[in-house]
């Protein structure tokens, strides 16, 4: 079977979760939670967290005039330097996991989760009764600090994300070691890492709300953490991280295991499949890295519903493949994530033109 894996961007989890076309939407109806549109009862240190909250998510919201994506304008912070980039990071955590809270019961016609998730892992999965166990020729890296495709998961193994994570290798790990030693040789890399933070030792900041109070309240303490543990350097606060932020100083791309385990998927990559990244000017550098390292690809599908992105990507020169249509199919179709047919057989020696 070929080794496929798939390159994500924002477009694979539009079905549930902002582009940058809808962000700014999306983020204010966030920030109303913190507003005086509703009145919740509130200690003085809940208090002190929404006003906090609020203040941050204004500025962000500010930063849209100028800047198109959040990761711009974190880039901007990151050049300043100051305290300003990572309460950034905080406040992107606690949005992403707010839009990815289910209600119940539901009254916003909304998924949290991109239902195409779900059809693409039950076609990595191993066809065994009773088991969760992928074929093995699957991997993804991602852009994204969404934790989509671990959602859809979490629905096969009757657990909360933490719990999930610790079946399959993720990077950046967010049981910090504690995943199973026999976990499967499936991957997901998070190139900037995951929006995540544990409420506590036992509560699922995931789990479903009933009332806007009740996610004020979970959100006010998530955020409580998020800030003490940023200002302490606590191991929560660094699942976010911009993969750029790791390019300066001479600082070697692979030198910690995010890195490292894309590296080696890139490295076994016979099939590439591309969906909803435009591949942005300032990731190129990393794109590049990863895509030298692909030295037996044989195959690129780009599913995406800009066309020009074919183009963008032979100007790129990322990867020789690139510059041979024949071996770069596009794909329109975006109600499902696209399954390649090189994925359950073996495929021919890669072209020597392409070496």
């Amino acid at each position: 079977m070929a080794n496929v894996t798939y390159y994500l961007g924002a477009g694979a989890s539009a079905n549930a979760l902002p582009t940058y076309k809808n962000f700014k939407v999306r983020f204010i109806e966030f920030a109303q939670l913190f507003s005086d549109k509703y009145e919740f009862p509130t200690t003085e240190q809940e208090d002190h967290y929404r006003e906090k909250i609020l203040g941050l998510c204004n500025e962000l919201i500010r930063a849209f005039d100028d800047h198109n994506t959040p990761d711009l304008y974190a880039k901007k912070l990151f050049h300043q330097g100051g305290k300003k980039l990572s309460e950034l990071k905080s406040l992107l955590i606690l949005f992403f996991i707010h839009q990815q809270i289910p209600r119940v019961p539901r009254k916003v016609e909304r998924d949290e989760v991109d239902k195409r998730y779900d059809n693409l892992i039950s076609n990595m999965l191993k066809p065994i009764p009773k088991e969760v166990k992928f074929k093995g020729n699957y991997n993804i890296i991602t852009w994204n600090y969404d934790l989509q495709f671990e959602l859809a998961l979490s629905k096969y193994y009757e657990k909360e994300v933490y719990e999930t994570s610790r079946y399959i290798r993720m990077e950046p790990d967010i049981t910090q070691g504690r995943r199973f030693e026999d976990c499967d040789k499936f991957s997901i890399v998070h190139l900037n890492g995951v929006a995540y933070c544990e409420a506590d030792y036992i509560q699922n900041p995931f789990e479903p709300f009933e009332s806007n109070y009740q996610l004020f309240q979970r959100l006010i303490g998530l955020f409580k953490k998020l800030d003490q543990g940023r200002i302490s350097d606590m191991y929560y606060s660094q699942f976010l991280g911009f993969a750029w932020e790791n390019l300066f100083d001479n600082t070697k791309f692979f030198d910690n295991s995010k890195y490292k385990e894309a590296e080696k998927i890139a490295a076994r990559t016979e099939v590439l499949v591309i969906i909803g990244y435009s591949f942005p000017e300032f990731n190129d550098e990393i794109d590049r890295q990863i895509f030298e390292r692909m030295g037996t690809l044989k195959k690129v599908y780009i599913q995406d519903f800009d066309k020009s992105l074919a183009e963008k990507l032979t100007r790129l020169a990322l990867h020789p493949i690139f510059m041979n249509k024949n071996k770069v199919q596009f794909v329109d179709n975006l109600n499902s994530f696209h399954l390649p047919a090189e994925r359950d057989k073996e495929i021919h020696e890669v072209d020597s033109n392409l070496l």
